[in-house]
């Protein structure tokens, strides 16, 4: 107290900074091996569904769906198109549905072989629960899948078109909460919107979705096309 200068003793505790250093240490060993592993990650069966594998059921059962693929040249003309068709069939909804908030579901499967490809589903969050409470409740879904399959499944923000300029773009990454996994042999989305209260939720398979497009391929020429118009 009677220094004529300030003095400040500092006292290392050489074993916690030991400890703190190890538990770090760890910690970044476990995201990175978490990470190696979700590379590799699988997921052959999800609500009672085998991807890859024949569904056992009739056609008359199933509903006819397609989409409309292709891609565009730099002259803007379009290749590779066609429509894909395929088969697609409600599931049932139990009190122990794994999606949050999904109360309808489907899974679709290829048009020739019948293998399922993907479960896609959507629903509504109900009014008396709130945003926080419904990311918490897909925070832990996320949780349980990455648990369970060996998958990283995080949360993120949907980026919005910076064309529309800076207000526009905070405005729009608000909007929507979003959640998703991809590698070479699977895909899971899960999206949250904050202003109509919706969550949407697939699962896909990449492998038979390569089977679905084979399958259920039938090519549009674009002259037939514009001549139909006509």
């Amino acid at each position: 107290m009677d220094s004529p200068v300030d003095v400040t003793v500092r006292v290392i505790l050489v074993d916690l900074l030991r400890k703190a250093e190890d538990r770090a240490a760890a910690e970044s060993k476990l995201v990175a091996d978490r990470k190696e592993i979700a590379k590799s990650a699988r997921i052959k069966e999800f609500l009672g569904v085998e991807f890859g594998k024949p569904m056992q059921m009739p056609t008359n059962e199933l509903t006819k769906a397609h989409y409309e693929t292709w891609s565009q040249v730099d002259n803007g003309e379009k290749k590779d198109h066609a429509n894909v068709s395929y088969w697609k069939k409600s599931l049932k909804v139990s009190k122990d549905l794994q999606v949050p908030f999904v109360d309808k579901i489907y899974v679709a499967c290829s048009y020739e072989t019948l293998c399922a490809c993907k479960v896609c589903g959507y629903g509504y969050v109900p009014k008396d629960v709130d945003k926080l409470e419904a990311i918490r409740r897909l925070d832990n879904f996320a949780l349980e899948m990455n648990k369970k399959y060996g998958i990283a499944m995080h949360r993120g923000i949907i980026p919005a078109d910076e064309k529309e300029g800076e207000l526009r773009v905070k405005r729009l990454a608000n909007d929507f909460v979003q959640y998703d996994f991809q590698n070479d042999y699977v895909m899971v989305s899960l999206y949250f919107s904050l202003k109509r209260s919706s969550v949407s939720f697939t699962l896909e398979d990449m492998s038979v979705s390569k089977t679905i497009r084979e399958e259920g391929w039938e090519a549009i020429s674009e002259k037939t096309k514009d001549a139909e118009g006509k």
